[in-house]
């Protein structure tokens, strides 16, 4: 995470922005596990997660919500240097890379559904906390980004 930090750092330039996308993700994640083991309990009768479960749903939410974010605010920082104002910039940044990100999204949670299955506890519940973890940073990413960077902007990239 520190590592995911300071990459996000150098391209938001700011540590509202890094620590409001850390959060997002983490709160993905954390709420993706959480349902995954009340279906897990409902579905399967197991009262648990796997102890991979964790490990491999963190790995992935935090890659592809990282993956989002860098596209996004790469893009939104392109449009500030390009002469557009940070609002219309990052408008056009979410609705450039949003259709990207949910079409992405989509394949990689059939491709994940297709493990559900195998009757591998460990597989279903990884593939259960990655589609539950897509659906929701569908909805989180694209709501707190923006909202961040609107709150936080400071003209660092304004032409003079």
């Amino acid at each position: 995470m520190i590592g995911i930090g300071v990459a996000l750092l150098i391209i938001t330039r700011s540590l509202t922005q890094m620590l409001t996308i850390i959060a997002s993700l983490l709160i993905t994640y954390l709420t993706s596990l959480q349902i995954t083991r009340f279906l897990s309990e409902l579905i399967l009768r197991k009262d648990y997660l796997t102890w991979n479960t964790p490990f491999f749903a963190l790995i992935l939410i935090i890659a592809l919500g990282v993956d989002y974010s860098i596209f996004l605010m790469t893009r939104y920082h392109d449009n500030i240097l390009a002469g557009l104002k940070p609002l219309d910039s990052i408008r056009e940044a979410a609705g450039t890379i949003g259709s990207v990100v949910i079409s992405a999204a989509v394949i990689l949670g059939g491709t994940f559904a297709a493990l559900i299955p195998s009757g591998v506890t460990t597989l279903i519940q990884v593939a259960l906390a990655m589609i539950i973890g897509l659906c929701l940073l569908i909805v989180i990413l694209p709501i707190t980004i923006p909202a961040t960077v609107k709150l936080s902007d400071r003209g660092f990239y304004r032409k003079s």
